[in-house]
């Protein structure tokens, strides 16, 4: 090959070079795709069938009434529990010593109370044949006064000790299913904070979020179908209970709740549901 040729050939190998290069780069980062998502709306035979969820109409959070550590919790999130039974406890050992004082301040009290009695006692039979005088009567009885009046203030203390110590143990208000737990054994909690959470089992809803152009002719007692999500043919017809006052501001949905407090026990707290209107209405 002459200089010319080469002249001539060197140039294009350098933009044919190039150009591969230029595409291996575009292999190796290819532009990238945007996708759009969207979340549909079922139509029913009735109409918007929408997806929801079954809640306990009635919670309650649990909480110690004293502060101390936790030494033992009884119960774990889903488990079922009957009113009165104890839920977790609270180490005992400060609070029966606690008592323990307290007694001891109530005996205390008590045996100055019956010195005080038998003084007061000899005081008002002298006085009776003016061998004492009225001073040391006087006396007496301020003592006696003020004995009885430790004594009640002792019992008052031993009192507000026991109520103390039986507040070690956590119970469940009524029967119903736990949902939440917020403290580990071991762990030191303070009087008031949240320990466990408990839902009733009795009265349940399906909540739903509806679009407002959905509730215009929707009032209160409106019956709509719930059916499980996972077996469609569970089903069950509740009445709306509950609207929301005011829609949420990014979606424009308002939470209506709907009464299925007889419904079958498929219809579990925290399953899946679909509601719709029955089926040839429309709202």
């Amino acid at each position: 090959m002459n200089r010319q040729q080469w002249f001539l050939i060197g140039p294009l190998a350098i933009v044919l070079a190039s150009i591969a290069g230029c595409d291996d780069k575009a292999a190796v980062n290819p532009s990238p795709r945007y996708v759009l998502s969207a979340t549909a709306l079922k139509e029913s035979a009735g109409g918007m069938s929408l997806a929801g969820t079954v809640q306990p109409r009635v919670t309650s959070a649990l909480s110690f009434q004293t502060p101390g550590r936790v030494v033992s919790r009884h119960v774990e999130v889903g488990d079922e529990v009957k009113a009165g039974q104890v839920l977790a406890r609270l180490d005992p050992l400060a609070l029966a010593f606690a008592v323990q004082s307290a007694q001891a301040s109530v005996q205390d009290a008590q045996a100055k109370l019956q010195n005080a009695v038998i003084t007061a006692k000899r005081q008002r039979s002298l006085a009776a044949v003016n061998v004492t005088s009225v001073e040391n009567l006087e006396e007496a009885e301020q003592s006696l006064t003020a004995a009885q009046a430790a004594v009640d203030v002792a019992q008052a203390r031993l009192r507000k000790a026991s109520e103390q110590l039986s507040y070690a143990e956590l119970k469940a208000h009524f029967d119903g299913v736990i949902t939440s737990v917020s403290v580990e054994t071991g762990q030191t909690v303070a009087a008031g904070q949240t320990v466990l959470q408990i839902a009733y089992l009795g009265e349940r809803d399906a909540v739903v979020d509806l679009p407002e152009s959905q509730l215009k002719d929707v009032t209160l007692g409106h019956r709509f179908e719930v059916a499980l999500q996972m077996d469609p043919a569970v089903k069950w017809t509740g009445e709306l209970r509950e609207i929301a006052p005011a829609a949420d501001a990014a979606t424009r949905m308002r939470r209506v709740k709907i009464a299925i407090n007889d419904a079958p026990e498929a219809f579990r707290l925290g399953t899946v549901v679909t509601v719709s209107p029955p089926d040839g209405t429309k709202y």
